[in-house]
């Protein structure tokens, strides 16, 4: 007799690997209105009832400080490649603009890769009580 085991998806198909990596949604399903603004996550999400604040926004901040160096730094050397060391104000320019937009660009995949990486590694110990 074989027994064929299913995963409860809350109506949603199950989700790959590539699907659980990256992107603003819940950890445990995926949700995505887990936002109340821009940069705010509600309490709970409305699905699993998952506490989404139980880790917070630091680690969210430490991956978009990186993503924005690594663009700056990549804009900064392609620019000194191209002009051959030249480093026009273009560079420079650019480099300031995309210091300054690329944060706030990328605060929602950040938050959202970071609290499915800290989902992974601590998950919930019980089930969240409703109230």
């Amino acid at each position: 007799m074989t027994r064929t085991l299913t995963v409860r998806t809350l109506g949603r198909p199950p989700q790959g690997p590539a699907q659980q990596r990256v992107g603003p949604g819940c950890p445990r399903c995926g949700q995505r209105r887990i936002w109340q603004s821009w940069i705010d996550t509600i309490d709970r999400c409305p699905e699993c009832r998952l506490d989404l604040n139980r880790h917070g926004w630091l680690a969210a901040m430490w991956l978009q400080t990186w993503i924005t160096i690594l663009v700056v730094v990549g804009w900064i050397a392609t620019g000194f490649i191209v002009t051959s060391g030249a480093g026009p104000w273009w560079v420079t320019g650019g480099a300031i603009a995309l210091a300054l937009t690329t944060p706030p660009l990328t605060y929602r995949y950040s938050k959202g890769t970071m609290l499915r990486i800290l989902y992974r590694l601590d998950p919930p110990s019980s089930e969240p009580a409703d109230g």
